[in-house]
């Protein structure tokens, strides 16, 4: 092995019942040996055990004249095709036929000798009429031989399988005694015979090449349910949990999305090393030594969501999903370059590698462990489809650390995550000659000489899948809570909550973020508003929870549902005024720190390129904010619990115009966050807000309208007058003054 272990399956095939049987043999393995330069202890081997038996069945009796006592053996050997065979003493695991091989030895070139004296086998003590005694003999097939196999042409095999590879030769003779009452000293004697031989062939097997050993499955995308098998009184609607299996629909199809661009490699568990397939052809040299070629044992994902890994060797291994839209640059196993784009079928844009993770394991990846690592993998194939690998211990444990809460997830955050890849590792698989459980072996094993033996060369159903991380998802709202107008002679019209229809004639709320005053020109120039904003953020993520059995199970337990619930903080909005008249005034005393004007070289960490640029004409302030929301889902009763107190501030604008157009708007967007999980927001981009842009407008923006008409009328009591006389008429004029004054 390349970890420097070593493995026997104990039994392969046997069979007694015919001259000649058919064994196949992998390529890989084949090729394995030759493409390393190993020593003999380090390669694969192919080891044949013959059973010799010797029967005592001379029965020549007379009564009172001659009876047989026994049968000893001089001599025990066994003739071999040197070019397929070569005497060999490997521990194989089994301790009887080890015994036996301590006493073979070769006498000569291909024929080795069995030390019958002192064996304490009835070869040497005696074989009674009847009785069989039996050693074993273990050959190891050669090297050469090997090498031969996939380029002999059929005449040559025929030729070759015509003579039996081991003929097994016995010299002996019996002892007998004689009677006769007429002898003078005594009425019996013992004999012995001459000397006879005896030969046996042995059972030939014609070897051949099986198809390559190969490990596949699907990646894809799995989706979320609203319960879990077992928890049928358990809903999960508020978080984002897969079944951990690719689920298949009554006509073959698969029910999910399926995933391409996702880098599969197969890693020795020893090393943590790329392993290597033996996927290039066996060329024979000028001094006529067998060579092959290795791969790193990499390939990428085709479109349809399938990979195959083929031409591997038994080993140790687990099996590596690096997905992602990273620009690391791999050798795929025919030697072209790849890189990462993982995609979702139907999409043409690389997916954003912080937003997924692998989907729970629920099928028998999930119990794998050292006691099994045989198995486990044979169980997930019965199983079919279910997902083998989770995210890497770095990854999960990255997921769930607490000093997370201090790193802010802004635009910078995220735009360095653009280029980031996962990796997610299956459990080690002990991967044997055949994909067949040694519980299940000899079950499997064929006397028939008519069949072949059922190979198993496929380890198909290694699929693995991702699914969305929990949806960080914080709403964002803005309301205009108090507007202040005083006149240049220091009188104040207009004071209180615009949502109050009795505060004052010239002041009308649209809704809690939208109100108009309307006003006689003469009372605008020189006068000020203050304005008072509220903003208050809203914690609507999906439930998740910072434990290392949720990230890997979705399993939680009940105490730790309220210590280990992952909460989100608002840490900065940024807040936007399209009139450079008005400054910012006094905060509440929730907003810490609340007056930060950001540098220019700051800005680069918060906003987009483009942003910065189209909001460059407006003035702008960054709040700092501290509160700790739990998702509304925990608690839909006491939305306290998930909602930000409101932050309130105040703008203060001196009106210097007259022109009957005057207003201003305030823009707020959330620009960091900041949670256990790292896990930005899901559904908006940080810092891509652009003021007038309608596209850009998502969860975490919030805007508030001021609009400022000049009055229909020169005494407000009268329109008021002739509202209520001439309702059409007065409305539908009004109707036409809003949509031509309106400020956009």
């Amino acid at each position: 092995m390349e970890d420097g272990t070593k493995d026997t399956q104990s039994k392969v095939a046997y069979q007694t019942s015919a001259k000649r049987f058919s064994q196949a043999l992998y390529p890989s393995d084949i090729k394995y040996n030759f493409a390393n330069n190993l020593e003999d202890k380090d390669k694969y081997k192919v080891y044949v055990v013959y059973k010799i038996s010797v029967n005592n069945n001379t029965t020549h009796n007379i009564p009172d004249l001659y009876k047989e006592t026994s049968l000893h053996l001089i001599s025990l050997t066994d003739t071999f095709d040197s070019y397929r065979y070569e005497l060999n003493k490997d521990d194989i695991g089994d301790n009887i036929v080890k015994t036996e091989m301590e006493k073979w030895n070769i006498k000569e070139n291909n024929i080795a000798e069995y030390k019958v004296a002192g064996s304490g086998k009835a070869f040497d003590t005696g074989l009674n009429s009847n009785q069989t005694e039996s050693t074993y003999i273990q050959f190891k097939v050669t090297d050469r031989f090997l090498g031969d196999i996939g380029h002999l042409s059929q005449e040559e095999k025929d030729t070759i399988y015509e003579n039996s590879p081991s003929v097994a030769g016995a010299i002996g003779y019996h002892k007998y005694t004689r009677y006769d009452k007429n002898w003078k000293d005594k009425n019996e004697y013992n004999h012995q015979t001459i000397n006879y031989e005896g030969r046996s062939g042995s059972i030939g097997i014609m070897w051949k090449l099986a198809d390559t050993r190969k490990i596949s499955g699907v990646v894809f995308e799995d989706t979320k349910v609203n319960q879990l098998e077992g928890e049928a009184e358990k809903s999960r609607e508020n978080e984002r949990i897969g079944n951990g299996k690719l689920d298949i629909n009554n006509d073959g199809t698969y029910k999910e999305k399926t995933i391409s661009d996702v880098i599969v490699s197969l890693v020795d568990s020893g090393t943590n090393q790329i392993a290597k397939a033996y996927n290039g052809d066996l060329t024979q040299g000028e001094d006529g030594k067998w060579r092959a070629v290795s791969s790193d044992a990499i390939v990428k994902v085709k479109d349809d969501g399938n990979y195959e890994i083929p031409d591997i060797v038994p080993g140790r291994y687990y099996l590596k999903f690096t997905y992602g839209n990273g620009y690391t640059e791999y050798t795929d196993i025919n030697g072209n370059k790849i890189k990462i784009a993982t995609k979702i079928s139907g999409q043409n844009e690389p997916i954003n590698s912080y937003l997924y993770k692998s989907t729970i394991l629920s099928g028998a990846a999930k119990n794998a462990d050292s006691s099994n690592e045989k198995t486990w993998f044979l169980d997930s194939i019965k199983q079919g489809g279910y997902s083998v690998a989770l995210d890497n211990d770095t990854e999960i444990n990255k997921r769930i650390n607490p000093d997370n809460i201090n790193t802010e997830l802004n635009y910078e955050y995220t735009k360095n995550l653009l280029s980031s890849t996962i990796m997610a590792n299956s459990p080690t698989m002990n991967i044997q000659f055949e994909y067949i459980p040694d519980s299940e072996i000899e079950a499997n094993l064929i006397n028939d000489p008519t069949k072949e033996n059922p190979l198993k060369t496929n380890c198909t159903g290694m699929s693995f899948g991702i699914i969305e991380r929990p949806y960080v998802n914080i709403e964002l709202e803005k309301t205009i809570k108090n507007i202040q107008l005083t006149l240049q002679n220091g009188t104040n019209i207009i004071n209180g909550d615009p949502n109050d229809k009795n505060i004052s004639p010239y002041l009308a709320s649209i809704n809690k973020s939208n109100t108009k005053l309307e006003l006689d020109p003469s009372y605008v120039y020189g006068s000020n508003a203050i304005v008072t904003y509220a903003l208050s953020a809203h914690n609507r993520s999906e439930l998740n929870y910072a434990t290392k059995e949720y990230y890997k199970f979705g399993e939680i337990k009940d105490e730790d549902k309220d210590e280990k619930i992952v909460t989100t903080t608002v840490n900065k909005i940024a807040d936007y005024l399209n009139n450079q008249n008005a400054d910012y005034e006094k905060r509440s005393d929730n907003v810490i720190n609340s007056t930060i004007a950001l540098k220019d070289e700051d800005k680069n960490k918060y906003f987009t390129s483009d942003a910065i640029e189209g909001n460059k004409n407006y003035k702008q302030t960054v709040l700092q904010t501290n509160k700790i929301l739990l998702p509304e889902a925990v608690d839909p009763n006491d939305l306290s619990k998930s909602s930000t107190d409101e932050y309130e501030f105040t703008v203060n604008n001196l009106l210097s115009t007259s022109d009957g157009i005057l207003g201003w708007e305030s823009y707020s967007e959330i620009i960091g966050i900041s949670n256990i999980t790292l896990t930005p927001q899901s559904k908006s981009q940080s810092g891509n807000f652009i003021v007038g842009d309608r596209s850009t407008l998502e969860a975490d923006t919030a805007n508030a309208t001021i609009s400022i008409y000049s009055s229909t009328g020169e005494n407000k009591n009268m329109i008021i007058y002739y509202v209520v006389g001439g309702s059409l008429l007065i409305i539908a004029l009004g109707v036409v003054l809003i949509k031509k004054f309106v400020i956009k």
